[in-house]
This record gives C-alpha cells, sequence and structure tokens, in this order.
C-alpha cells in the first residue's frame, strides 16, 4: 500500500487495515511499547504530578446499551482506585499522552507537518470482555494503532445524510448501525483507519487491550476555506466593483424568501424573480475574480501555527544515542560546522533558521498593520482552536507545555530607536507595511488541542526584511553569512539575526 493509493481509494472513502507482517514472542513489538503502555500508565501514579478526572482521564463502561461515566468527583486519581475500576471492566480513556512519550509526541508533530493540519491523541485501555463506548461516528479522520492485546471492531457505513459530518454523533443505539462493513480484530502492532462519519465500536476478548487513537482533519475542509475566503472576496469586491454597489430592486425584500418560493404570483413576479436569481448568479461569477486566496491561507493557517505541538526537542533532551552520535562526532574532529544556539553574533557569523518548518511569513499593509484581517483570524481562531468529544476515536485534550512564555517582538521600533540608521528608503518600506514572522516554537504543549486560544508568538519587520527572510527559508539547511543577507545593510541584517535569536529561531555556526 503507497501513499498514493492510500489517498487516492482510502482517505475519505473508506476503512483501510493494515497488519503488521513480522510478530516476534516477548518484547519484539519494541515500538508500540516505546510509545505508551498499560505499565507507563501505573507508573505514572508515582510521579510528583497528580491526574485528575475529566481533565487527564475519564472512566467508563459500556452496559445494557448504554456508556456510563464513572468519573469520581474532588480529589486526584489514586493508583488503588484505578486497578478497582480495571477489576470491574471499566475503560480507561487517558488524555495527553505525549505529556509521557517523547516518540509519541515526535510521532503527533510529524503528523501535523505532514498533514498540515492539527492532529490529536489519545490512549485507551480496556480490560478483559470489556467495552468502554457506545457505537458512534466521529468528526475526524482516525487513526488507531494497536500497541498491547488485541481488540475487535465493528465498522459501519456512515448515514447518507452524515458523510464526512462536521459535528460527531450522539450515542447510538445497536438497531442505528445497520449491517456491519466490516469486522477486524487488531492485534499489537497492526494499523486502522476510517474515515470520519464511519460508525464504530470495540470491545476486548480474554486479552486486555491498549491503543493510541491519533486524529486529525476537523474542520479542515473546503467548505471552511470559503467560509474565510468568501467574506474576503465580497469586501474587497464591493471596494473595487461598480456591480457590487449598485442598489437592490425595491422589491426584493418582498419577493425573495422560503415562504415566497412555493407561492403563485403573476407571470411579471416570477419574471422578476428571475431576473434576481440571474442577477446573484452573475455576481457570484464577477466574485471570483476578487478571491484573496493568499491572504485567506495566511488567515486559515494562524490556527495552525498557534495551536500545534511545539518541536519536540524543546520539550525533552536528546536522545541517549544522538548525544553519542554528537560526542563520537566531535572525537573525530569532523568537517562538518558545528552548530550551537544563536548567542554571539558578529560579522563573521553564519546563521541559519532553527525550524523553518514552524514558522509562517505574513505580509501586512499598512492599512492593516496588525496582519491579514486579524479580527476575523481572531474569530477563526476562537472557533476552530479545538472543540471537547467523548469518543473513543477523538478526545482532544491538553498537553505539556515547554515552559517558555510568549513575547512580541517589533524590530521597526528597535531600529526606529538607533536614529542614525534610519534613512528615506526605510521609512517608505515601513509605510508599505510590514512582514510578520509568526512562529510556534513557544507554544504551550499543554494546551495542545484543549480548545484554548493561544495568543500569537511573532516578530514583525519592516517590508524590506521580507527578501531576507524568504533567503533564510529557502536556504535551510545551509548556513548563511549574516553580511549576505539579501536586500538589507550590515546593521539591519544584524537586527535581524538578533531578533531571531532571542526568539531561539536562530542557529550559528562556527565555520
Amino acid at each position: 500500500m503507497t501513499i498514493q493509493r492510500f489517498f487516492a481509494e482510502h482517505w475519505e472513502k473508506k476503512p483501510l487495515l493494515v497488519k503488521r507482517k513480522e510478530r516476534k514472542v516477548g518484547d519484539g513489538n519494541r515500538l508500540t511499547k516505546d510509545l505508551f503502555s498499560f505499565a507507563t500508565f501505573e507508573r505514572l501514579f508515582s510521579s510528583n504530578r497528580p491526574l485528575f478526572y475529566t481533565k487527564n482521564l475519564n472512566v467508563c463502561r459500556y452496559e445494557d446499551g448504554e456508556k456510563k461515566m464513572l468519573n469520581p468527583e474532588g480529589s486526584p486519581a489514586s493508583l488503588k482506585e484505578v486497578r478497582k475500576f480495571w477489576r470491574e471492566g471499566s475503560t480507561f480513556q487517558f488524555f495527553q499522552p505525549q505529556q509521557h512519550s517523547e516518540v509519541l509526541h515526535r510521532m503527533i508533530a510529524g503528523l501535523e507537518q505532514y498533514f498540515g493540519a492539527l492532529v490529536g491523541a489519545n490512549i485507551y485501555m480496556t480490560p478483559p470482555n470489556a467495552q468502554g463506548l457506545a457505537p458512534h461516528y466521529d468528526d475526524v479522520e482516525v487513526f488507531i494503532l494497536q500497541l498491547e492485546g488485541k481488540k475487535k471492531w465493528k465498522l459501519y457505513s456512515p448515514p447518507p445524510s452524515d458523510e464526512l459530518p462536521r459535528e460527531y454523533s450522539r450515542d447510538l443505539d445497536q438497531d442505528e448501525c445497520g449491517e456491519p462493513l466490516m469486522e477486524l480484530e487488531l492485534e499489537e502492532g497492526d494499523l486502522l483507519y476510517f474515515p470520519r462519519g464511519t460508525i464504530h465500536q470495540a470491545c476486548t476478548g480474554p486479552s486486555a487491550s491498549t491503543h493510541v487513537t491519533i486524529s486529525t482533519y476537523q474542520r479542515h475542509t473546503w467548505g471552511d476555506f470559503l467560509a474565510v475566503a468568501l467574506p474576503l472576496a465580497i469586501k474587497e469586491a464591493i471596494e473595487e466593483d461598480v456591480e457590487f454597489r449598485r442598489g437592490l430592486p425595491g422589491e426584493a425584500s418582498q419577493g425573495k424568501g422560503k415562504g415566497k418560493k412555493a407561492s403563485s404570483g403573476s407571470k411579471g413576479q416570477a419574471a422578476k424573480q428571475q431576473q434576481f436569481e440571474s442577477k446573484m448568479v452573475s455576481l457570484l461569477h464577477r466574485l471570483s475574480g476578487h478571491l484573496l486566496l493568499h491572504k485567506a491561507a495566511d488567515i486559515t493557517s494562524l490556527d495552525f501555527v498557534n495551536h500545534r505541538l511545539p518541536p519536540a526537542s524543546l520539550c525533552y533532551a536528546a536522545p541517549q544515542e544522538e548525544a553519542q552520535t554528537k560526542k563520537a562526532t566531535k572525537k573525530k574532529q569532523s568537517k562538518e560546522p558545528q552548530v550551537q544556539e544563536a548567542q554571539v553574533l558578529d560579522d563573521d557569523s553564519s546563521i541559519r533558521l532553527a525550524e523553518p518548518n514552524y514558522i509562517r511569513l505574513v505580509v501586512a499593509t499598512a492599512e492593516d498593520e496588525e496582519g491579514p484581517d486579524a479580527e476575523q483570524a481572531g474569530m477563526l481562531l476562537d472557533e476552530e482552536a479545538g472543540s471537547e468529544e467523548d469518543s473513543e476515536a477523538d478526545e482532544d485534550q491538553p498537553k505539556k507545555a515547554n515552559g517558555r512564555c510568549k513575547q512580541k517582538v517589533d524590530v521597526e521600533e528597535e531600529e526606529s530607536e538607533e536614529g542614525e540608521g534610519a534613512d528615506d528608503e526605510d521609512e517608505e518600506d515601513e509605510d508599505e507595511g510590514s512582514v510578520l514572522l509568526y512562529h510556534s516554537l513557544r507554544n504551550p504543549a499543554e494546551l495542545h488541542m484543549s480548545g484554548h486560544r493561544n495568543e500569537p508568538s511573532l516578530l514583525r519587520f519592516p517590508l524590506n526584511h521580507l527578501p531576507a527572510l524568504k533567503h533564510l527559508v529557502a536556504s535551510y539547511p545551509s548556513f548563511v553569512p549574516v553580511a549576505s543577507l539579501p536586500g538589507l545593510d550590515p546593521t539591519q541584517a544584524m537586527h535581524l539575526a538578533i531578533a531571531l535569536g532571542v526568539e531561539d529561531l536562530l542557529q550559528t555556526s562556527n565555520k
């Protein structure tokens, strides 16, 4: 199964089961054990960080055709209490597993980079001969990776009216599901994909089960993009095309509406309605010439930039293997330049962006100094930052913080304070607008997929800095001499490098 075939035949269309080819006795399934296990879950109760029901953990059980939520109120969860629930046949739904698995953090961060969309994850642990949740469907694309034991799944076709739904379903009765589309059993290392809208339920047999659910593409559709792009196009059209500024016919409000649609009027009224509809179709065709697709993409991208996981390298120490490799490389006195944090910069320094995949460059005009339709972007972020869902396939909850504070850096103000370096050309560039650099390095990972609206981390530069910034992005992973940054004099180039270094967006080379 190639990636191309998967997207052509299965993505948003039908489920796919990928069986692990090689199975070994014992700890042969190293990848799944590294991601998470029930033993990992039990060890968390020995840590200094308490776990709370509802916030970190749900306890549930499916009995007599009904899901029962069993979360106690009050004090933090205890290992003794959790083991009691387990003996009684309860399923655990554990949120924010990235806090406790670097491998899982890196996996989700990599998937977010691949899809260009937010990705959530949850762990589900079910004892033998038990079921945690009722049949239901979700509003996300779902990947199930079996980590321990086995679990039996039944998948059903989506309801005809809910293909690729925007909302997840209520708990469904068994007679609402229809005949199963697929019945299967997942073993350690198996992967199951199914599209949003697929009705599903799962239960265990003689063995307990642990699996991770990875979900994405919540409200990440053409319709959601158009919901941003069309208002921008209408605003642009009204300003630039007189046809959009012409007045409505006097009878417009009287002749249209659901109550008027089926009414029998005169031939004259029918003709006027036809003229009204024809005019609307004509304006919609003209509207396509005013679509500001790049601007709409900038706005919709802000939700992703502001809420994606930060790089795992900022949340975890370097793996032991990587540290040993670096040590061995240093002993061999490799000719490769030694990479270090941007702490000391001089005229001979060479630099590169530390995480170019985690930044977004946006051009803001002088009339829109805070960014592209900042108010609308804020509304978008409020709506799309995340939504809670009680579902075995997806329950997006907070994750670990990287402990860094947010700040805005305004290079325009810093350079203007220098005074002597400003000239007429710089002032003209500033009057034309700014370059806004949004980045994700300081996103609080403990709020990942929690529905919390993060304040953006951004730097503002004069517009004449755009070629230099684009050059740094295009040059990665190569190092670029500070003095060679296009379009900037030495002072401006150094200010740019310092500003990027303050935000930990820069690496330097001693070569």
